[in-house]
Parts: C-alpha cells; sequence; structure tokens
C-alpha cells in the first residue's frame, strides 16, 4: 500500500499568492483513509484528474477524478497499461495532448492523446485512456525514478539516485532521439542536515525558475526519524537550466508518510505534482504495507 499526502496553501487569496510553489508555505491540516489496491509509484495530476502509476502486478497508469479535493481512489475514471515496464516517473505536455512514462526497465516511452476533429477545446486532453504511442527509447543504461517534460516540449527531465538528467530532445516531443547530460545535487544539504539523494520524483514551477525533487533520507528498513520522506526546493538563475541551482528549503513529512508495521517495510515518496497555480501540492508515497487495508490522507494547508 502507499500513503496519498495532499497539500495546500490556505487563505482566501490563495489563488493569487506571490509565494505558490513555496514549500515554507506547507503545514499539516488534517488526515483521513482510502483505499488503494496496488503498489503506487508515481503521482500526477491533470485539470480532472490524479493519476497514479500501479506497479507490480498490474503496471498500469490509473486516473481518478479530480475536483480540487482528494478523490476516493476507489474508481478509475481511465487507465493505460504498461505491462512489465515498472513504472516510476510520468507527465504531460501543457495542453494535456501528449503522455510520457519512465521506469526501471530503463525505457522512457512518449504517447499521444488524439483530440476530436474539428478541434474543441480541452475535450479528451488528459484522456490516458485514448493514449497511443508515438515514440520510443529504450536500453538508455539507467532507470528513471521521475520525469518532467518542459513545457514547449524540447527536454524531458529525469531523475535517478542524485542526479537530474537533462535530455534535449533532436525533434520536440519525441523521445526516440536526445543529447544528454547529467547535474549532480549529491553535494547539496538540505534544512536539516542531511544528504539529498535517492530522489524518486521532480517537478517546476510554472515558468521555470524553481525545481523541487522528493527523496528519502536514508536506506533504512521501517519508517523511523531515520528513513524520512522529504521534499526540496531549488531555485534557478536560468530558467529550466537546473545547473544553474541553489537549494532553498526542504520539506519533512516526518512519519506521517508511512505506517510503521514491520521491519521488513520500507518507505519513500514516489511522485508528487503541483496544481496548475502553485497553491496546492499532492504527494504519492511509497509504503509497502500487506498487513494494512487502507492508505492513510493527509491534507496540508
Amino acid at each position: 500500500m502507499r500513503d496519498i499526502l495532499y497539500c495546500s496553501i490556505a487563505g482566501s487569496n490563495a489563488e493569487t499568492k506571490a509565494n505558490a510553489f513555496t514549500l515554507s508555505e506547507l503545514t499539516l491540516h488534517s488526515e483521513t483513509t482510502v483505499s488503494v489496491s496496488s503498489v503506487v509509484t508515481e503521482l500526477d495530476v491533470s485539470p480532472t484528474d490524479i493519476v497514479l502509476a500501479l506497479e507490480q502486478s498490474t503496471d498500469t497508469m490509473a486516473a481518478y477524478t479530480f475536483t480540487g479535493t482528494l478523490p476516493s481512489f476507489t474508481s478509475t475514471s481511465a487507465t493505460l497499461s504498461v505491462s512489465g515496464n515498472n513504472p516510476r516517473g510520468s507527465c504531460f505536455n501543457s495542453d494535456g495532448t501528449k503522455f510520457y512514462v519512465t521506469g526501471t526497465d530503463a525505457y522512457i516511452r512518449g504517447y499521444d492523446i488524439p483530440l476530436p476533429t474539428p478541434p474543441t477545446p480541452n475535450v479528451n486532453a488528459y484522456n490516458i485512456s485514448l493514449a497511443s504511442i508515438s515514440s520510443s527509447k529504450s536500453g538508455i543504461g539507467y532507470g528513471g525514478q521521475g520525469l518532467f517534460l518542459k513545457p514547449d516540449g524540447t527536454i524531458l527531465y529525469v531523475v535517478e539516485s542524485a542526479n537530474v538528467r537533462t535530455l534535449t530532445l533532436t525533434t520536440p516531443y519525441d523521445v526516440s532521439s536526445y543529447s544528454s547530460s547529467t547535474t549532480s545535487i549529491s553535494s547539496v544539504v538540505d534544512s536539516d542536515g542531511d544528504t539529498i539523494s535517492g530522489l524518486t520524483g521532480i517537478r517546476f514551477n510554472n515558468d521555470g525558475t524553481k525545481f523541487f525533487v522528493c527523496y528519502r533520507k536514508s536506506q533504512g528498513t521501517y519508517v523511523t526519524t531515520a528513513n524520512r520522506a522529504k521534499i526540496a526546493e531549488f531555485s534557478l538563475s536560468t530558467p529550466y537550466d537546473v545547473s544553474s541551482y541553489t537549494f532553498v528549503s526542504s520539506m519533512d513529512f516526518g512519519l506521517n508518510i508511512g505506517i510503521q508495521v514491520a521491519p521488513d517495510t520500507t518507505t519513500l515518496p514516489a511522485g508528487f505534482a503541483w496544481n496548475a497555480n502553485g497553491t496546492a501540492l499532492f504527494v504519492a508515497g511509497v509504503h509497502q504495507d500487506t498487513t494494512q487495508s487502507a492508505v492513510k490522507v493527509l491534507m496540508y494547508s
């Protein structure tokens, strides 16, 4: 099972807050539980859905209707099979007509999501059940843990270990050919004095002047103060150039992201996504739990 966290910036003027996309604005508000049947390894959001990667026996991207509050996760609105590919990262393009998936089997796959002819604004966009493969790349030499596409379709960012890999696509939106460079953040120490490593997700703000990664403090075997799930915020002096980073702050989810049940239970953040204007943050926590039937949901505001 996995923990799903819901974070939001509170206040009646949240829609226009100047400090949106800011981790330091988030505090714990409430929690509940929902039923999730598979191992969750990624989370993404669209204007209408929360999309989870369900790994192991299913290997499916599953969408759940989202209206600004957490869905129940009891029934899917759309699914996309990625059977046998161990999905770990995903992202949409800016208008929901393309979708990308990466995973531990060292591949990246691009999908087209068709719109009606003649075009009708927002009809069928982000509907992963309509997705068909448009480009792919396998044997790329590493297993992606998180994925983000630059809005103009020219660059994919993939996280692995303590690195952010920048893939500059030869043709925008086509993942079959690219040049690659790597930026290491292994020397960065977070707000608690912990080294940032074991990256499992990456997202940017709307203008590319910030990026965020999720990670865990250590490789501990169960949920303790020594094995904490976190997100770090970085500012960029050059938009979308991750090599120009400066560490800003980190957010520690404490023990909330996992439930300590057994010595062989591991906990880490699987993936996360901001809403469109940076006033809400959603996080999926990796937490293999064979003794519990429910997933804890937290709300931060």
